[in-house]
């Protein structure tokens, strides 16, 4: 539980150092350190569940690194829209 505490707290004074987005995609690799960690520290063998996570967290950065040129088409001139008469 300490070093959770002890975690938590760097992340938080990072937040000085660094902007939001930054720490946000920095922790996303979390998975992927403490994986790598795992096998160089500990001997842990890399089973085929744990490529398959580090394959979906490496996919969800690329696609929150995409960039958002996705915007609503602009009408060119304003809508005649008439109301229904009553």
């Amino acid at each position: 539980m300490l070093a959770t505490v002890v975690a938590y707290d760097l992340y938080l004074e990072s937040l000085k150092l660094i902007d939001g987005f930054l720490a946000t995609m920095t922790g996303l690799f979390e998975p992927i350190s403490s994986v790598l960690f795992g096998m160089l520290f500990l001997q842990q063998i890399l089973v085929p569940q744990a490529l398959v996570g580090i394959i979906l967290v490496v996919g969800a950065i690329m696609i929150l690194n995409l960039p958002h040129h996705i915007t609503a088409p602009v009408p060119s001139k304003p809508c005649q829209c008439t109301m229904p008469n009553q």
